[in-house]
Parts: structure tokens; sequence; C-alpha cells
């Protein structure tokens, strides 16, 4: 049986789909990889043969034209002497493409490799081969049929092995998506990795936060914090009763009437003024004393004014005097405050991983998708 007979054994083989599991889809892969790999040695051995055939054949045409006698041809001299020199130029050109020839790799694009060779060649022989063929051409044309019989079983090489060019192509293309699927199967599994990480850290945070509410229920819980809650109670029933007393002294002052009695008098009218618009902080500057002086001196003071001043002053003395102890309660809400912000800022990065990995995941389903449809082409289907 010959090579190209046990090739198209193969494609007939190769109708019949083939079953491969996914998670056996990579060793498959790699027998695939070796299948083919001798295939391909076999259709890259044949070129290098093909090669070596023409490369022998040149070096006996270079010989034969180096021995051709132009002088015994009948022609004038000065067509002599074109053709000679274009005849040494032509086995030149020649002589470079056997040694191209020979260095040349057969592996991969090898026919495009050839091809850049000898375009190369024509372009710098062409006109050189024309001017000599003027008296040679018999001699020279053989060179011509070697270079063409040799591209016909090189064309005839690759259509016989047109399924398996097809098939390294298909199969380059195969190992580059699964390698591309194992990357995002690695990324995925690190986001996975990660939103586990982030579910400890949430899950620590909320555990000092009820450390932390617990310390604060152990606070409140305790006698010491009772007995200052009830001060702090009273001590807000005195403040309540102070702002009282301020917008009852407030009302009770007729500042039109203060500032009839002052008109003349500029640093009154701008104390009587001030106290208008902010009553409360331009009495404490004093503790009402200015207040008071105005009042006095223009006979407006009255008993029930004086008692309520009076009565104010008491009651800021008593709410300066009070010492409500702190127990730290508002710098532990803080500190609750600050791990919330933090399972905040965790839950932000969590959700966006999520998108990441959902988006991920989509080009993963399109990249499996590819794969089998690469996988079809060779009549492999994965299940």
């Amino acid at each position: 049986m010959g090579l190209w007979d046990w090739f198209r054994k193969k494609k007939e083989q190769e109708i019949s789909s083939e079953k491969v599991k996914e998670e056996e889809l990579e060793s498959w892969l790699a027998d695939k990889k070796n299948e083919i790999r001798k295939q391909e040695e076999n259709f890259f051995a044949l070129i290098q043969k093909r090669i070596n055939k023409l490369v022998e054949e040149l070096e006996e045409e270079i010989s034969a034209l180096k021995n051709i006698n132009v002088d015994e041809k009948k022609a004038e001299e000065k067509i002599k002497l074109v053709v000679k020199e274009n005849l040494n130029n032509y086995i030149s050109h020649l002589e470079k493409l056997t040694e191209r020839l020979k260095e040349i790799k057969v592996e991969k694009n090898i026919t495009e490799k050839i091809n850049s060779i000898f375009e190369d060649f024509k372009k710098k022989s062409a006109m050189s081969y024309e001017k000599a063929t003027f008296l040679i051409g018999k001699e020279i044309g053989k060179v011509k049929d070697s270079i063409r019989n040799f591209f016909r079983e090189v064309e005839g090489f690759v259509k016989e092995n047109e399924g398996l060019i097809k098939k390294v192509e298909t199969i380059g293309s195969i190992c580059k998506k699964i390698g591309k699927t194992t990357e995002i199967k690695k990324l995925i599994s690190e986001i996975k990795k990660e939103r586990e990480e982030q579910e400890l850290r949430i899950n620590n945070l909320k555990e000092k936060i009820k450390i932390k509410e617990k310390e604060i229920e152990e606070i409140r819980r305790s006698e010491k914090f009772a007995k200052e809650e009830k001060k702090r109670q009273e001590l807000e029933k005195k403040r309540q009763e102070w702002e009282t007393e301020f917008s009852k002294l407030r009302e009770s002052i007729d500042f039109k009437e203060l500032a009839k009695f002052y008109h003349s008098f500029k640093r009154e009218m701008n104390i009587i003024k001030e106290h208008k618009e902010n009553f409360r902080e331009q009495f404490l500057k004093t503790n009402g004393q200015e207040l008071l002086n105005l009042l006095i001196e223009s006979k407006m003071q009255g008993v029930g004014i004086l008692n309520k001043i009076e009565k104010i002053r008491e009651l800021k003395k008593e709410l300066d005097e009070q010492n409500i102890e702190n127990f730290g309660i508002e710098n532990i809400e803080g500190e609750i405050k600050k791990i919330n912000s933090e399972i905040n800022i965790v839950n932000d990065e969590k959700f966006t991983e999520e998108r990441r990995r959902e988006k991920i995941e989509k080009s993963l389903s399109e990249l499996n998708n590819s794969l089998k449809e690469e996988l079809l082409k060779i009549n492999v289907e994965v299940g």
C-alpha cells in the first residue's frame, strides 16, 4: 500500500465522528498531535526528497551550462559576448539558488518559503535568462523544465495532503483555544478563591461588630452606668429648663423701648442690637451682665426679669458643675461605624469581582462553543 493510499484510508476512517470525554480532551489532543506529527514528518520527507532531487538536477544542468562553448555558435561576436555574459550571470543565480535550496529547513509553511526563494530567483535571473536563450535556448530550457516539474510535483504533494494541512491548522487552533480555556478556568478559580477570602473578611468584621455591641450592652447593664444615666437625664431636664428660661427672658425684654432710651449712645445700641439678633450667645459672653446693666440704668429691669436672669445663672452654674462619666460608648459606636464602612468596601469589591467573573464565564462559554466547532471540523464530538 502506497503512502497516499494510507492517507486516503485515514480520511475514510475519519468520516465517522469520534467522541471524546471533556476530561480526556487534553490527553486525546496530545495523542492526536503525535499522530499528526508523524504524518507531517512523512509529508516533509517527501518535500525534502523532491528538493534534493531538484538540487541534483540543477547541479548537473549548471555543469552542462558551464561546458557550453558559445564561441562555436554561429552568430556575430557582439551577440556571443552578450550571451556569454548573461549565461555566466544566469549560472551564478542558479548556483545561489541551489545553495539556498540546500539550506532550506523543511517545516510548516514550507511552500511559502519555496515560493519566496523562486520568486527571488526569477526576479534576479529573468533578464539574464532571456538574453542567454538567444543562442542556447535548448540547453538552458532544461533548467526551466526541471523547476516546472518540481513545482508540479510539490503542488501534487500539497493537494494530496490538503486534509492533513487543514487538520494541522485545526489542531493548532484547538490547542490555542484549550490553552486559553485553561487560563480562563485558572482565572475563575482565582476569583472564586478571592471571593471566599472576601466572605471570610466580612464574617470576621461582623464578629468584631458583635463583640463591640456586646461591650456596649455590658456597659449599659452596669449599675454605675444606670446611676450616670439617671444623672444625665436629670441634667437634660435642667438643660431644657435653662433653654425655656432663656426664651422667657428674651420675651420679657422690650428691645424697642431699650433702643429708644439709648438711641444716642452707639456702644449701648450695639449691645442691644447684638442681644436682639443672637440673644443666647451675647448673654453667655458676660453671663447677662451687659444686658442687666442696660436694664438697670434704663430702670426696665423689673423683679420678674431679675429673677429670670438669676434663675438662668443658677441653672448654668449647676450644668457646668455636673460631671457625667464618659463610658466610651460613643467611641465604640464610632469603631462599629468604621467597621461597617470596611464591610461596605469589601462588598463593593465582591460585587465588582462577581461582575468580572460573569463576563469571564461568558467568554469561556463562547470559547467552548468555538472549540466544539473546531473539533467538529475533524469529526470529533466532546461529551
